[in-house]
């Protein structure tokens, strides 16, 4: 609302991956909770920056490919190092992909630095007051757990090479079939690779693709029937609460909240039919998730082969 009111919806999509910060450490004791928030807050306001260095270069679209494939590998280092959960690697591809396909200019990396992360900050003391609010709760807190893979073991540089090429191969067939929004896709390939074992992650790349149709369906009706700027905003605000809520404990279902926030944020900066948007979406969700399911079945026959 403070963005409505100062005029500065321009500025809605950093403040809003900026502050996904407070989705980590939830269930952290203060320290680490804010070590581990201001840690992830740093990752997101540094895609953002990608994303807008991206964005201000007249072939954006295929150099948001390798700028996605990069901030995709480091989040998965971050949650294999770190012990993250989840994954930032989503968010973080999310982030570089959605702002680069804004139109931009070097100048506006210094906005969106100092926008995202104001609001990485303010994620981190929100984490505060509500670490202040489960004492009171009596919940129960968890230690961090960093996986500390050996980097150089033929598993860990699979999940290396598979995070890296599974954007820009996904990113690289939405722009050669000519799909609006081509990053979709490659959001959409990096969901399946979070997670252990071969059925884990397809079952989570299943649950990406019908948690998108739901999603749509519900981003429609929202695009259709919200036309003003200040109900948009509540409403991101609304749907953010509810991805921050979910996607730690039902990633379906955080994916139906997931899907309408990406195509209202997509629609402050490129305004276009409700239809058209979903459809872009729908179909860059299906290349993404065949591509991952095609990676993801490939390094396990390979793994087999080695045996």
């Amino acid at each position: 609302m403070l963005l409505v009111a100062l005029d500065r919806t321009d500025l809605l999509a950093y403040a809003v991956f900026g502050s996904l910060s407070a989705v980590y450490g939830k269930r952290l004791p203060p320290i680490p909770r804010l070590l581990t928030q201001l840690g992830a807050g740093a990752l997101l306001v540094f895609a953002v920056c990608v994303g807008v260095l991206v964005g201000a270069n007249a072939d954006s679209g295929l150099l948001a490919l390798p700028a996605m494939s990069l901030v995709s590998v480091a989040g998965l280092l971050a949650a294999d190092r770190l012990g993250w959960v989840p994954s930032p690697s989503l968010f973080l591809v999310f982030a570089t992909g959605t702002i680069a396909a804004q139109g931009h200019e070097l100048a506006d990396v210094q906005t969106a630095f100092v926008a995202s992360a104001l609001a990485a900050v303010f994620g981190a003391v929100v984490g505060q007051a509500v670490y202040l609010l489960q004492i009171a709760a009596q919940a129960e807190f968890v230690t961090l757990k960093p996986k500390r893979s050996t980097i150089v073991s033929f598993e860990f540089l699979e999940q290396v090479t598979v995070s890296a090429i599974a954007p820009i191969i996904a990113g690289g067939l939405a722009l050669a079939f000519g799909v609006g929004h081509a990053y979709w896709a490659a959001v959409s390939a990096t969901v399946p690779l979070v997670g252990v074992g071969l059925t884990n992650r397809l079952g989570r790349g299943a649950l990406r693709l019908f948690g998108t149709l739901l999603g749509s369906a519900l981003a429609f009706l929202l695009l259709s029937f919200l036309p003003t700027d200040w109900m948009r905003v509540v409403l991101v605000g609304l749907l953010q609460f509810l991805v921050e809520l979910f996607v730690d404990r039902n990633y379906g279902i955080a994916v139906v909240f997931i899907t309408p926030l990406a195509l209202i944020l997509t629609s402050f900066a490129s305004p276009e039919p409700a239809a058209t948007l979903v459809t872009d979406r729908v179909i860059a969700t299906v290349i993404g998730t065949v591509v991952a399911f095609g990676l993801l079945v490939l390094a396990r026959l390979v793994a087999h082969w080695r045996r």
